[in-house]
């Protein structure tokens, strides 16, 4: 269980959804790919990117230290 820290730096530095898919979609990953590595379903990060949804605990931390991993993929290239 992430602490309260660590769920206070994940929703701070969570981007907003639009970047959240570019960054995805620049790194070369699928919706897929990103919810296997987080263990949730493609349409719990279909939602997320669409912001409809948001990730919480867990899910919130893992998620936001992907996309922080997948925008430096997607500066490099």
């Amino acid at each position: 269980m992430p602490t309260l820290i660590e769920i206070a730096t994940a929703t701070r530095d969570l981007p907003p959804p639009p970047l959240r898919r570019h960054w995805r979609v620049q790194a070369g990953a699928s919706q897929d790919q990103v919810a296997e590595q987080l263990q949730v379903t493609r349409a719990a990060v279909s939602r997320w990117e669409k912001g409809t949804r948001s990730p919480r605990g867990e899910h919130l931390v893992a998620y936001a230290a992907l996309l922080a991993q997948l925008r430096e993929i997607a500066a490099s290239g």
